[in-house]
């Protein structure tokens, strides 16, 4: 399903990465970011929901991903293009964004 909206990624070594969520399913997503990512790597994203989800808000999509594709996108600002197998997530409220990644801060 194609989802333009915000997203954040975060390696198992810390920090966090904004990244522009393209689509996602049951399966998988697909998003573009500053930050060159390995095939295999591991990694945590946060995608916001549109309103809606639930009442009261915009909701957000917390889960563990692996990354199973890379690829230049030619875009100066988000140049790759990432593909990732979903492997668990959870449905966060409204207003649990600050605490989903709380000891991390965007990079």
């Amino acid at each position: 399903m194609a989802l333009k909206t915000q997203a954040y990624l975060s390696r198992t070594s810390g920090g966090l990465i904004e990244a522009q969520m393209e689509n996602i399913s049951v399966g998988g997503l697909y998003c573009r970011c500053s930050a060159r990512f390995d095939e295999g790597e591991k990694l945590e994203c946060l995608v916001s929901l549109t309103s809606g989800f639930h009442a009261g808000g915009d909701s957000y999509l917390r889960g563990s991903a692996r990354v199973v594709r890379v690829e230049p996108t030619g875009d100066s600002e988000l140049a790759f293009g990432v593909a990732c197998e979903i492997q668990s997530y959870d449905i966060l409220p409204p207003n649990a964004f600050r605490s989903a990644f709380s000891s991390q801060g965007p990079s």
